[in-house]
């Protein structure tokens, strides 16, 4: 029986003597009777009311993935962790950003082959409503994955959606636009944009520093998620789109956390300080678990 592929999720803070871990949320691989979480991954971090909120993918052995939160005002004392979305297809990749006053959410829900948009039904953020699908697959198109890993930014009030399409086994980033976030979502006359296992699936939210705009992408090119490089974005317009990497796998395999590597990362500045989230993989059997299971769906 092969190993699971697992993830874990660590938040850190930046200081002068390295990074400081304010927050581990592991899977849970004890209990033989009860079905282990073997996945915590895809943390995103937001803002609001001078409270940080994370966000972030959790997955049981034998169920979909749903959609976690927890808050804290310190970085210090954590709230319980409250489920805010589930659907009946797999959820991940829990994007969380604010438009005109409303908290939305684009999680990943490629098993629905569509991207679909979520808004906050109260000001906890404890749950989300759908409220409709930005684009989905045609009865035509046959692919391995549909729309992963979905990000949108703004330029010149043009939104910029970008989303991974697996054709075959080669991960196949396209890029959509339209003159609001409701769409109609056009594709962009360079889509697909980067068509590489290596660099073609995001890896969190675009970051924007010092005027430059960078994305990040999750390496896939030996296994799933290996590692992290980042790309500057060079020009983004509705005829061209250019990027270029600055840096590659940012994460050290040295490190203890990241020692059989990890696919996301997300940056918050939160009163005063710089928050860092990530994950990382772990493999495990869950022999038990998955034997019982299988007795009693037998």
């Amino acid at each position: 029986m092969k190993k699971k592929e697992c993830f874990k999720t660590q938040l850190s803070i930046i200081q002068e003597e390295g990074l400081q871990c304010v927050l581990q949320i592991k899977n849970d691989k004890t209990g033989v009777f009860r079905e282990p979480i073997i996945i915590v991954a895809d943390p995103f971090l937001f803002i609001h009311n001078d409270t940080l909120f994370l966000f972030y993918e959790q997955k049981k052995l034998h169920h979909n993935g749903t959609i976690m939160m927890r808050r804290t005002d310190d970085l210090t004392h954590w709230s319980d962790p409250v489920e805010v979305l589930s659907e009946s297809f797999h959820l991940s990749y829990p994007w969380v950003f604010e438009k005109d006053g409303n908290i939305y959410m684009m999680p990943e829900t490629c098993g629905d082959k569509s991207v679909r948009l979520y808004e906050a039904a109260n000001p906890e953020l404890t749950k989300f409503t759908f409220v409709k699908k930005l684009i989905e697959e045609n009865g035509q198109d046959r692919f391995e994955i549909s729309f992963s890993d979905s990000s949108v930014i703004v330029r010149d009030g043009i939104y910029y959606l970008f989303t991974t399409i697996k054709v075959g086994e080669v991960n196949q980033l396209h890029l959509f636009y339209a003159d609001d976030l409701m769409g109609s979502y056009h594709e962009h006359p360079q889509s697909p944009v980067c068509v590489s296992n290596k660099y073609g699936r995001n890896a969190g939210s675009f970051i924007e520093h010092d005027g430059r705009t960078y994305r990040l992408a999750q390496d896939c090119e030996k296994r799933y998620g290996d590692n992290i490089h980042i790309l500057e974005v060079k020009e983004l317009s509705v005829n061209c789109y250019k990027e270029e990497v600055v840096k590659e796998n940012i994460f050290d395999p040295h490190e203890e956390f990241y020692r059989l590597g990890g696919h996301q990362l997300n940056i918050a500045e939160f009163k005063g300080e710089t928050v860092i989230a990530t994950d990382a993989k772990e493999y495990h059997f869950f022999f038990v678990n998955r034997l019982l299971h299988k007795i009693v769906i037998s």
